[in-house]
C-alpha cells in the first residue's frame, strides 16, 4: 500500500525537534493506518492544522493543561510515557460533503478509541481503555457529546 504521509512534520505543531519515539507513535498508531483510510476514500487526508503532536511546552504556552493526548505522553521534562499512543486531528478534501464515509472508514481500518467529530475535521486517540470505542460530537466551544458507542 502506498504511503501517502510522508512528511511527518506535517502532523506536528511547533517548532522544536519532535523526540524519535514520538515519530515512531505517529507512524505506528497514526499515518499507517490511515493509509488504508486514504486509499479507500480516494481524496487527500491530512492533520487539520498539523495537529498531531503538539509539544508539552506548547500546550502550556497556550494555557492549557499539558496533559492532551496530542502531547503523545510528552512530561515538562521532557520524558515521553510509552503507553500514550497520541491523538490527530484528522481531515479531508471537502470534509463537510464526506465526514460520513470518512467517518466509517476511520472505523474500519484503525483501532482508534475515542473518536471526536468536530466542524472541520474527527478528532482521533486512544484514550478509552475499555475495550469499546466511543464516538463523541463536539460543539464550537469543544465541549464533546456521546453519539455511540461500538463494541471492536
Amino acid at each position: 500500500m502506498k504511503n501517502y504521509f510522508i512528511h511527518l512534520s506535517k502532523l506536528c505543531i511547533g517548532v522544536l525537534p519532535v523526540p524519535q519515539e514520538i515519530l515512531d507513535k505517529l507512524v505506528e498508531f497514526h499515518t499507517e493506518p490511515m493509509n488504508a483510510v486514504r486509499e479507500e476514500l480516494g481524496l487527500p487526508v491530512y492533520a487539520s492544522q498539523e495537529s498531531g503532536f503538539r509539544p508539552y511546552i506548547w500546550e502550556i504556552a497556550r494555557g492549557r493543561s499539558g496533559t492532551s493526548k496530542h502531547c503523545f505522553g510528552q512530561q515538562s521534562s521532557g520524558v515521553v510515557y510509552k503507553h500514550e499512543k497520541g491523538a490527530v486531528d484528522w481531515t479531508c478534501e471537502n470534509f463537510a460533503n464526506n465526514v460520513d464515509k470518512f467517518l466509517k472508514l476511520i472505523l474500519k481500518h484503525t483501532k482508534y478509541t475515542r473518536i471526536a467529530i468536530y466542524k472541520g475535521f474527527i478528532h482521533c486517540d486512544y484514550g478509552a481503555t475499555d475495550g469499546k470505542r466511543y464516538i463523541y460530537r463536539s460543539t464550537v466551544s469543544s465541549k464533546w457529546t456521546l453519539k455511540e458507542i461500538l463494541s471492536f
